[in-house]
This record gives structure tokens, sequence and C-alpha cells, in this order.
């Protein structure tokens, strides 16, 4: 297919609105809810996360409270159908250290009103908000908490449920670690999401300070990701990723893309990556396997509100070779036996030989 013609079907597709877990020293049992068997209609147990009053259950896709929209991950979520506290002790947490948690929200379709109130260790990391369905096959609302400081190496995470009339709350996904923090716009050193990559622990998080808005210009080349990692960006349009080393116009090996995830469990949500460039190495023959100028994946990786623009992957044309490898994946490449997992992206002007917006497999939800 046309280079520039894949790209722009799929701008549009991905611009459409679709709308245990180890983490940093803690281990969260049954984070996702896929050890218990669907109760149906019918309240049951979930295994490691007891109910203070209230009740609730396992739902698939099939329901009936599990009613609406997409699960995040894997095949079922919990149901909390009516006022009460579904909470789990996680141990690891150090003293003093800073964390954040993630999990995943949404509502039954009704007529009730639903509210969550996170908490951990006593202290309330996601304040009481309404819960409202996301309808259709949207995406679960991904909530990230306020950073909270341990005060114990145990702390109590709950999930505290209000509403009234007909309502239930579905969870899913429920993951915590350490949180980095970037502090500047700078390319390298301190403060810097180079260094927060460098420095991060291994199932951590990464979030942004409020000055932190803006361009990073990237000098040093490509953000390498080898390790469980969560990036929350301030959004996609308030962050550009952008690559500012020199062009070459000829004859070289370039690898310029902005990220290359290598391996580990990776999501990356809020930014702009925009500018990559990569060429094929001289010598190969049939496909850059490695293109992929503005993400090259080969772990696990989901991408949620980002926008990859204006990156190219070029062929060994490119460099003057007799047997020409075609360069694949100009915006993002997914290596073989891997998946990247899109949640309202746009993936738009990215050039290459084939797949101009993404060569590999994907899900768009």
């Amino acid at each position: 297919m046309n280079k520039h013609v894949f790209s722009s079907l799929f701008a549009a597709l991905c611009a459409l609105t679709f709308s245990s877990s180890p983490a940093a020293g803690q281990t969260i049992v049954n984070s996702s809810f896929e050890v218990d068997a669907s109760s149906g209609s019918s309240t049951g147990t979930i295994t490691g996360w007891p109910f203070t009053a209230g009740s609730g259950g396992i739902n698939d896709s099939a329901g009936p409270f599990a009613d609406n929209g997409t699960i995040p991950d894997g095949q079922k979520v919990a149901f909390i159908q009516a006022a009460g506290t579904l909470s789990q002790t996680v141990s690891g947490f150090t003293v003093g250290t800073r964390y954040r948690l993630r999990y995943y929200e949404n509502a039954r379709l009704g007529t009730g009103t639903a509210n969550v109130q996170v908490t951990a260790g006593g202290v309330t990391v996601v304040a009481t908000h309404v819960v409202p369905a996301v309808g259709g096959s949207l995406p679960y609302v991904q909530k990230t908490s306020e950073a909270f400081t341990a005060s114990a190496a145990s702390l109590e995470i709950a999930f505290v449920v209000s509403g009234s009339g007909d309502f239930a709350v579905l969870l899913d996904r429920v993951e915590i670690g350490q949180n980095v923090v970037v502090t500047n716009l700078l390319d390298t050193g301190a403060g810097s999401l180079r260094q927060a990559i460098l420095d991060a622990p291994a199932g951590s998080m990464i979030t942004f300070a409020p000055q932190v808005v803006g361009t990073v210009q990237m000098l040093a080349g490509k953000l390498t990701i080898d390790k469980n990692l969560s990036i929350v960006g301030p959004g996609s349009s308030q962050l550009i990723l952008r690559n500012a080393r020199p062009e070459v116009t000829t004859g070289d090996v370039v690898d310029d893309r902005i990220f290359a995830v290598n391996t580990g469990v990776v999501a990356i949500s809020g930014l702009t990556v925009t500018g990559g460039r990569t060429s094929e190495p001289p010598n190969d023959t049939g496909f850059d396997l490695k293109g992929g100028a503005g993400i090259y994946n080969s772990g696990t990786l989901t991408l949620t509100d980002l926008i990859v623009s204006n990156c190219e992957t070029k062929g060994s044309h490119f460099l003057g070779q007799t047997v020409e490898a075609l360069g694949v994946g100009g915006g993002i490449n997914s290596g073989p036996f891997v998946r990247v997992t899109l949640n309202n992206c746009k993936i738009e002007n990215n050039l290459a030989d084939y797949g101009g917006g993404v060569f590999g497999r994907f899900t768009i939800n």
C-alpha cells in the first residue's frame, strides 16, 4: 500500500474516539480479578479482596453488571453492587518513599449514581467522585492517584463505594509503583525524563511536575526502556518529545527514534512523539524489522492519549544499497510475536515503505 495512503488511513482510524501485579517491591494479589470464575448475577467472593459491607463479585463480558465498555486487562472485572469497601493489605512498601496507584473504573448502565473513593493506609489518594458508565465498547477510564508517602511497610488499599439508586462499580487492573517525578524539559541530567527512566526501579510510575509543559528537544538519542514502567504524561497537547538531532541525508545508518521499548510491561500516556527517524542498516535484506521511528516495541506496550507524528523509517535505498531492504513502521513498529495496544491515539503524517503509520500487531480500543 502507498505509504502516504496507509498513514492517512491509520490516522483517521486512530483519531476516532475508542474512547498478580508486581510493582517496585509490592505484589497485589489478583490485581486484574482473573482468579475467580464469573459469578454472573450473583454475588461472590473475590480472591485477595474481602468486602467490608457491600457486596459484589466477578463478571466477564457476558455481564450482567459489566454491561458496557471494553474490559481493559484479561477477561474479567470486579463489580461492587452496593455501598461498601473492597480492600487488600499490600506489603513491600519502603517507609518514606512516594508511590502512586492506578486502576481502571467503569459503572453499570442504569439510572443510579455510583461514587468511588480510594485510600492507602487510611489516607485518601483518589477523592470521592462520580463514576459514569463509559457506554458501548469504549475503554474503561484509567485513574491515577495522588502521590502518597508510605507510612508503613504494609498498607491497606481500599476502594470505598457509595451511591444511590440501582448502581454497580466495575474495577480492573490495580497497580502500585514508586513515583518518580520529572521536573524540567531538559533532554539529559537531573530532573529530565531520560534520567527518570534510568533511575526508576522496575514497576515505577513516572509523572511530571506541573511546570513541565512544552517541548523536550532530544539531542542525546532515543529513550530506551528495558523494565516494567509507566510514564504518565500531562496530555498529548501539553508535552512534546521531539527528535532534534541533525538530519542525515545519505549514506549512514540512522537511529534517531524517540522510544525503544526493548522488554517489560510498559504503559505510556499523555505525550506527543514527533520527528523520529530511522534507516535500514547496510547489507540487510527484506524488511527493516527495527523500524518504528517514533516507537519501536519488543515488549508489552500500551499507549493512551498519544500523538505520533512526522516520523520516518527509510529503507536501504536511502543508504545506496544494491539489495533493497524496505523500511517499515514509520510511526510505530511492533516486533515479532508482541503486540501494542492503542487507546485514543492519533497517528499521522508518518512515512515508511510499508506501514507509514504502524507495522506489526496492534489492538485498538
